[in-house]
């Protein structure tokens, strides 16, 4: 039903910019500029770790080969689950 619906014309519901960055940018983000991006955002009291991790999972799961640099350049490993994902490609 909901895929075949028009998109909604209030612009109130539409999604917000900010979410239009890649998911990979949330790998490269300091605090300071995480804190600024989700200024009035909930995702802002998930936090950057938290959001990162979830991050990690999405890529593990729908990602590709081309997103193990972003995995190769982290400070910590990501999840053994996303590993595990990103393995199998």
């Amino acid at each position: 039903y909901n895929k075949t619906s028009p998109p909604d014309p209030v612009d109130a519901f539409a999604p917000h910019p900010r979410l239009e960055a890649p998911i990979e940018r949330l790998f490269e983000m300091s605090d300071d500029e995480f804190r600024d991006w989700a200024e009035g955002s909930p995702m802002r009291r998930a936090g950057l770790e938290r959001l990162r991790r979830t991050a990690a999972i999405v890529l593990g799961n729908v990602g590709t080969k081309r997103h193990l640099p972003v995995f190769q350049n982290l400070d910590t490993p990501p999840t053994r689950r996303a590993r595990d994902r990103i393995n199998e490609d």
